[in-house]
């Protein structure tokens, strides 16, 4: 079950529910709207970018700069943070969803990671990292601090065995857009399986 803006915000009163810096203005019915941050990575060509091989994910992307501004030309793809950190309660999960007003210009905000595991944030609030794509035949001016996104809540059944921040956190405190960690999550996992055997005799 989705929230409404009203559960939303008394989570937000009991201190269940992160969400700093806020603003009154950007509540909806069912989410709250979520800022573009001022912190912005794009990437390298590179022949292959290998998930078994971190350098290659790590060499990829450039390091993070500050904007107010940037445009995203046609057909591009770059790392953006949310200006607001936010920490999600162990009994709900977060989704993050594109503005139909940028939708509606070729602007979208996540590839496939729309989803806030239940605990992200609970050791320290963090901004979100979001994966900017303009699919539109002509660039798109973008400015720090527009609103980007909904943030949206649903409760779950009971609280969450595993807590993201202490079980994973994975990306927990990151003050800018990370890169993948996927190797972190599944190398060891991946190492079990017979793909790296396989790969050797390639």
């Amino acid at each position: 079950m989705f929230l409404s803006d009203i559960s939303l915000h008394g989570l937000v009163v009991s201190g269940a529910l992160v969400i700093s810096p806020l603003d009154d203005r950007l509540w909806r019915p069912a989410s709250y709207l979520l800022r573009l941050g001022d912190t912005f990575r794009q990437f390298n060509s590179a022949p292959v970018v290998d998930l078994l091989n971190p350098a290659t994910v790590e060499s990829n992307l450039q390091s993070a700069y500050r904007a107010d501004e940037i445009i995203l030309p046609p057909n591009s793809f770059m790392l953006g943070i949310t200006l607001e950190s936010i920490s999600i309660p162990d009994d709900h999960i977060g989704f993050i969803t594109g503005m139909s007003h940028l939708g509606r210009i070729g602007i979208a905000v996540h590839c496939t990671a729309s989803l806030i595991s239940p605990g992200f944030g609970s050791a320290q609030p963090t901004a979100l990292t979001l994966e900017l794509r303009n699919w539109n035949l002509a660039p798109v001016r973008l400015y720090a601090g527009m609103p980007i996104c909904h943030v949206m809540l649903s409760s779950l059944s009971g609280k969450s065995g595993r807590n993201y921040d202490t079980s994973f956190g994975f990306y927990s405190g990151v003050a800018i857009p990370s890169h993948s960690k996927y190797h972190d999550e599944f190398g060891g996992y991946l190492n079990s399986l017979a793909i790296l055997t396989r790969r050797e005799f390639e």
